[in-house]
């Protein structure tokens, strides 16, 4: 099994938050450990503990360290800490707003019951966010010939490879998809 830890960083910027806005999303990303069997910890530079805590767990799943006796504190008051196995649902509770906790298996209902939930309390930042044409634009903007050439490669490469697995006989890529060479550095230059 692959140990998986779910970090808050920064967390002496988080807890200045209200409580009422903090706890949906500590919880949140509580079950979101507990469902996929992880640890979940806040960590912040400014407390010793959370960092002391972040080394332990990283040296005994690196490193084959002896097991620290973690004290969990599940609280969304407090910097939380949960290893794996040490959550449980029923401590976790039901998203805020929902009429009737989902049973755990339903996985999918919970997690879009805590992503409304989250949603409901903190807006998008100003701007819109992150969405795939925002990050376009952006890309458009920085020119990485090197990058652009590589990734247009690998692109290439892939084609080819879709096409030799359905059986459709190799084409000139650029004939059949709206491609244009931005560079004509060889790969590896």
């Amino acid at each position: 099994m692959c140990p998986t830890l779910l970090v808050a960083a920064q967390y002496d910027e988080f807890r200045t938050q209200d409580a009422p806005r903090r706890k949906p999303v500590l919880n949140g990303l509580r079950y979101l450990a507990h469902v996929y069997g992880a640890a979940f910890m806040c960590t912040s530079t400014k407390e010793k503990s959370t960092v002391s805590n972040f080394k332990s767990w990283m040296n005994t799943a690196l490193f084959k360290a002896s097991a620290p006796a973690y004290v969990p504190d599940l609280s969304p008051a407090n910097a939380v800490l949960a290893p794996e196995g040490a959550d449980t649902f029923a401590q976790i509770g039901a998203p805020p707003g929902s009429s009737s906790p989902s049973p755990p298996s339903a996985v999918d209902a919970n997690v879009a019951a805590w992503t409304t939930a989250v949603s409901a309390l903190w807006s998008a930042p100003e701007g819109g966010g992150d969405d795939a044409a925002d990050v376009a634009v952006q890309v458009s903007q920085h020119d990485e010939p090197v990058v652009d050439a590589a990734r247009q490669a690998k692109e290439y490469v892939l084609y080819c490879t879709q096409d030799c697995l359905l059986g459709i006989p190799p084409a000139f890529p650029f004939a059949v998809r709206s491609w244009t060479v931005t560079s004509a550095m060889p790969i590896g230059a």
